[in-house]
């Protein structure tokens, strides 16, 4: 038989963690009313840590035991057991299986990819002894630029494949925290989407209890919704040796079923100039912005408008039309800010905007207030400015929001690094974008737009410089648009201090 069929059917001679019998439903933690700052930082440092436990080289495995309970209105219904076996290596290499079921009515789902694509294998035992009823079959999915190792995961049909938290741990794409996660009294981190319940939403709760080496030993999950509990417990061990866990060779009796992926939606271009080292660079701006708990920053914002040439006509405003103020911001993940907006000649608006996780603020320099509810699922930068008046926070844009997508810029680049007057070097990266239209005259117009950021040692911005630069053809220099320049200084960047919320 060849490789896989020995990895598909090794569990059946595996000693398995035994799933810890379950008689009734542990009591739910009950969530505070507030957290500790020192409690909800510590809780999820210890997350991050151990999801890059999961990816480190030379790669990462385990077998969780699943037991997961129900109970309905008082009745608590029989458990039921699966295990979860889990092997990942760099390279885009996993190897995730899934099984329940007592021998004659197994279901099996199994996934494993060599870094070139996706092998999907459904196994199912059904029907009776006299008369049984046995599926195998298998579909492959080829990586493509659009079709990475997590969107095939998604395509593959493997449900309940990926159930444990273990495997959610190592297999979710990396993603700013928006759940509270804190660290209890008994050195586990507990986990809660909101500590006040909405209306109509179920309430979930996980615990994860974490190694000295930050690997996940066991975890608990409840979910509570409309007098129904749901509870699962799991256990985590070494996964057993495996010779060649990622090995996709099947068996003569597996069928290949096709599987159609979804389109992906239209993508914009992607640049046709890209330098390695500014990806590098834009990689660990999205690690830290993705990461940090809390964040502050003093920002100045200033507008410059630059004559094309000595006889242009002088801009209008001066010069300076445009953004131009100060900004005092603190940010508290999920959903908690303040943040001081002073506006020169009128604009930005002068005003304070705070959230409170349940919605936010908005008190203009005259005193009057406005509010607005912190939409459920929405990012908290993202509510932010819907809520700000005219605008005020889009100088912010990439503080707030992190690097932008790639689509649609032309070049990437990495800059000469920028000292700034206390002898800090900074790392930049420029983005630039340039479209061609026909104006309403029909003369073509090309539209040059660059975006430079310097970022700090901690990955974080530290200046910012946005240019709009339009040429009209056929038209003299002297009587082309100003060139518009855009530049946000930052200072006093730090994360995760208790801010003044």
């Amino acid at each position: 038989m060849q490789l896989f069929a020995l990895f598909l059917l090794a569990s059946l001679g595996q000693t398995k963690p035994a799933p810890l019998p379950v008689a009734t439903i542990p009591t739910a933690p009950k969530l505070p009313t507030r957290i500790a700052f020192a409690d909800e930082l510590a809780g999820r440092r210890a997350y991050w840590a151990a999801r890059d436990a999961s990816h480190a080289a030379p790669g990462y495995s385990f077998q969780c035991a699943l037991s997961i309970l129900r109970s309905d209105r008082g009745k608590t219904y029989p458990a039921q057991v699966a295990t979860e076996t889990l092997y990942a290596a760099p390279g885009g290499k996993l190897a995730v299986s899934y099984e329940y079921g007592l021998a004659g009515q197994r279901t099996i789902r199994r996934a494993i990819s060599d870094g070139e694509s996706l092998l999907a294998v459904r196994f199912d035992e059904r029907g009776s002894v006299k008369q049984p009823k046995v599926t195998r079959e298998f579909s492959r999915l080829y990586f493509t630029e659009s079709l990475r190792l997590d969107r095939a995961l998604q395509s593959a049909r493997l449900d309940p494949l990926g159930t444990s938290l273990g495997a959610q741990l190592t297999l979710e794409p990396p993603r700013a925290m928006q759940s509270r996660l804190w660290k209890d009294t008994d050195g586990s981190v507990l986990e809660t989407e909101s500590l006040i319940p909405r209306a109509g939403r179920p309430v979930r709760i996980r615990r994860y209890r974490f190694t000295a080496n930050h690997t996940l030993s066991a975890a608990e999950e409840w979910e509570i919704r409309e007098g129904r509990l749901t509870y699962r417990k799991e256990t985590y061990q070494p996964a057993p040796k495996a010779a060649a866990p990622f090995d996709q060779a099947l068996p003569d009796n597996y069928m290949e079923v096709p599987l159609k992926v979804p389109e992906s939606t239209r993508e914009l271009p992607q640049p046709i100039q890209v330098d390695p080292a500014a990806l590098a660079l834009l990689a660990k701006w999205e690690s830290a912005h993705q990461r940090y708990f809390t964040l502050h920053a003093a920002a100045t914002v200033t507008t410059e408008q630059l004559k094309r040439a000595d006889n242009s006509r002088d801009p209008r405003g001066g010069g300076r039309s445009g953004y131009n103020g100060t900004y005092d911001l603190w940010l508290q993940r999920p959903g908690s800010a303040l943040i001081e907006v002073k506006g020169r000649d009128g604009f930005p608006v002068s005003q304070t905007i705070k959230a409170n996780g349940v919605e936010i603020v908005v008190t203009e320099s005259d005193g009057k207030k406005r509010s607005s509810p912190l939409r459920e699922g929405t990012r908290l930068d993202q509510s932010l400015r819907q809520a700000t008046l005219r605008n005020a926070l889009e100088p912010l844009q990439g503080l707030l929001e992190g690097p932008p997508s790639l689509a649609g810029y032309d070049t990437v680049r990495l800059l000469q690094p920028l000292v700034l007057p206390d002898g800090t070097s900074l790392q930049g990266v420029e983005l630039v974008r340039t479209t061609k239209t026909d104006s309403a005259r029909g003369r073509p117009t090309t539209t040059e737009n660059s975006d430079r950021i310097w970022l700090g040692g901690d990955g974080l911005p530290r200046r910012i410089e946005s240019s709009r630069k339009i040429d009209i053809e056929g038209a003299f220099t002297r009587d082309l648009p100003p060139i518009t320049i855009l530049i946000v200084q930052l200072k006093n960047v730090t994360t995760d201090k208790e801010p003044p919320l």
